[in-house]
């Protein structure tokens, strides 16, 4: 017979199952749904931990009640810069318009300001200037179009009647408003007024007068600057002419025609040389 006490039985006990997390849970916690998802504690240990790094990335958004301080530390933790100075748009050129932008230089800041103040982000701030630009810009190009066509539609008035003598009057223009203006100021008051024939044509005679003024000794053409005396006669020419656009506050030209006005008073009044 075989001495069964010697045998020694190495074969290995089995490995215990891990237990459950709901064999681990009190009875309270059992039907909560959000615990059944997990299988054991190291799936819910490990769902804990991610939360709490999801929780730490978070932000809360102020309430109205919240203070400056509040506000501020919540616009730069969701991207906003610390200084208007980390928005960096500018004023865009118009296309077809030299020398024309869409915005100033103080519109750009005051726009900096506003969107700080906001606690628009970079991206933010850029996306609503690119918009405000381009409307303008827009805008801008269609008064253009529309002067340039106003403009050409009184040249060809003004060619049709004065014919042959278009450049001669043309010039008369350019002799009124250099003696009443700066040169800059005349060139605007020029663009501006070419849209209206009406208003050319009473430079036109205010420098045809003006070259037509003889000198007091030598009976000759001047180019000279009109005399008190030449101002005021213009001035009675068209306090005399009730249907010039000067009377007329809804007419067109009304707004050059005063200007010309205020500069003939000035030079009849104001002792303008």
């Amino acid at each position: 017979m075989t001495d069964e006490s010697n045998v020694d039985d190495t074969t290995p006990t089995p490995a215990s199952e891990p237990q459950s997390l709901q064999d681990m849970l009190p009875a309270e916690l059992k039907d909560i749904n959000a615990l059944k998802d997990f299988k054991t504690a190291a799936d819910l240990a490990k769902s804990y931990v991610n939360t709490k790094e999801k929780i730490g990335s978070m932000v809360t958004i102020p309430g109205d009640d919240a203070d400056g301080e509040t506000r501020a530390k919540f616009y730069n933790r969701i991207g906003r810069p610390e200084t208007i100075d980390g928005y960096d748009f500018a004023p865009k050129a118009v296309e077809g318009l030299e020398g024309v932008t869409a915005v100033n230089d103080a519109n750009v800041k005051a726009f900096k300001e506003k969107a700080h103040e906001l606690g628009l982000t970079k991206k933010q701030a850029n996306g609503m200037m690119d918009h405000v630009q381009s409307g303008f810009s827009q805008q801008l190009q269609e008064q253009a179009r529309q002067l340039a066509e106003s403009a050409d539609k009184a040249s060809k008035e003004l060619r049709t009647e004065w014919g042959v003598n278009y450049d001669k009057n043309m010039g008369n223009v350019d002799t009124a408003l250099s003696q009443f203006f700066s040169k800059e100021d005349g060139a605007l008051l020029k663009q501006a007024s070419a849209q209206y024939p009406g208003l050319m044509k009473s430079l036109s005679q205010i420098g045809s007068q003006i070259s037509e003024t003889p000198t007091s000794r030598e009976g000759t053409m001047s180019n000279s600057a009109p005399t008190r005396e030449d101002a005021k006669a213009e001035i009675q020419k068209i306090q005399g002419d009730k249907e010039h656009p000067y009377w007329n506050k809804q007419h067109p030209n009304h707004k050059q025609a005063a200007e010309v006005m205020n500069q003939l008073y000035k030079k009849a009044y104001d002792n303008v040389e």
